[in-house]
């Protein structure tokens, strides 16, 4: 039992090593092993037989560790609560939970390919349970599924990269007002 805590907590200090590596060089998105071991302060040979080959597989973890819940929450969605609402009360406190790896994976170069997986996850998600209607703006159904979905992504990367988000419940009722407004009331 006392291994499996320690192989966590290394687990955890290398893939922190790892991000606080990228927030000191937030441009560079590559990383060696020798790097991230030097910063978690263990051996290279630690991270290769214990954890993580590549720092991709970090990646991987990382995508795996704040999806796993996420997808859990998808595959149960009922369709006896509105997609804004089972978003607010089911989605929004995961990704609050998650608040320090997304802020890093927004703020970073570290993964090129974040914002695409979420978009991907995203537009399929909505794709299969939202009905956007497209007719007000006269776009083809594509367009208006990738507009609502980057619209909708850059509202939750804006709250999260906040020093200090917003609580789920406070983010929750602001998401809600945003939902009602157009882009036409945001502009003074």
């Amino acid at each position: 039992m006392g291994n499996d805590v320690m192989v966590k907590g290394t687990r955890e200090r290398i893939i922190n090593s790892y991000f606080n590596l990228a927030l000191k060089n937030p441009g560079k998105f590559r990383f060696t092993i020798a790097e991230i071991a030097m910063e978690a302060g263990i051996s290279r040979q630690a991270i290769y037989k214990n954890h993580f080959n590549t720092p991709e597989e970090i990646m991987i973890a990382v995508h795996q560790e704040i999806d796993y819940e996420i997808e859990q929450e998808f595959n149960s969605y009922d369709e006896g609560l509105s997609p804004l609402d089972f978003f607010t009360e089911r989605i929004i406190p995961i990704l609050y939970k998650n608040r320090n790896l997304l802020r890093y994976l927004y703020m970073t170069n570290i993964d090129p390919e974040w914002r695409l997986f979420l978009k991907n996850k995203y537009t399929k998600w909505v794709k299969d349970n939202i009905n956007i209607n497209n007719t007000n703006l006269c776009l083809s159904k594509d367009m208006s599924l990738n507009l609502f979905v980057n619209m909708f992504l850059a509202i939750i990367e804006s709250w999260i990269i906040q020093p200090i988000p917003e609580t789920p419940d406070l983010f929750a009722k602001q998401l809600q007002k945003i939902s009602n407004c157009s882009i036409r009331s945001l502009i003074s």
